[in-house]
């Protein structure tokens, strides 16, 4: 079973007892307050956060569920920076094939599938493309993206399950003489 934690907008991070809790409804009471120069708006929403988080603090925390929850924020964030670095690595992927006219591609997740196109077979496999031959079709993903393989899933199986996009190039249009 797996504890879910709602993300605050004031009490972030989440307190871990209601000592800590109380500390911080203080400190954003002291700035936030209407007579020390703060808006209304805002003292009524940490005031409705700190009503709903107080009955789910524990009166102590252990030093091991401390260290414990931690490691979790530290954990996800560095997966939210390697997820961002991802799709970075993707767009500007997108962005190389989008100046070979013609090509069709799709956005699979943070996968890239191109179509066949015998004119830019050797550009794809430079731009660090691999052919599969199940799908008939190259492929690329970010550097440590691979944790997802599913070789007997069809493509249109993998397009379905991870909201595929395609794009279509441009062709160059040619200027009689």
């Amino acid at each position: 079973m797996t504890t879910t934690y709602k993300t605050y907008k004031w009490f972030n991070p989440r307190p871990c007892t209601i000592t800590e809790g109380t500390a911080m409804y203080r400190d954003l009471a002291s700035k936030h307050h209407p007579d020390h120069g703060g808006s209304v708006s805002d003292m009524q929403e940490i005031n409705a956060e700190w009503d709903e988080l107080k009955p789910t603090l524990p009166r102590f925390c252990s030093e091991q569920a401390k260290q414990g929850r931690q490691q979790y924020e530290q954990t996800r964030a560095a997966e939210n920076a390697a997820k961002a670095a991802q799709d970075a690595e993707a767009a500007k992927m997108a962005a190389e094939l989008a100046k070979m006219p013609g090509l069709q591609f799709d956005v699979v997740g943070s996968w890239i599938w191109a179509d066949c196109n015998h004119r830019y077979n050797k550009q794809l496999e430079a731009l660090g493309f691999r052919w599969s031959k199940n799908r008939s079709k190259y492929y690329w993903h970010p550097v440590g993206d691979s944790s997802r393989r599913n070789r007997r899933a069809s493509y249109e199986e993998i397009y379905q399950k991870y909201n595929g996009t395609s794009y279509q190039t441009r062709s160059r249009e040619t200027i009689p003489a």
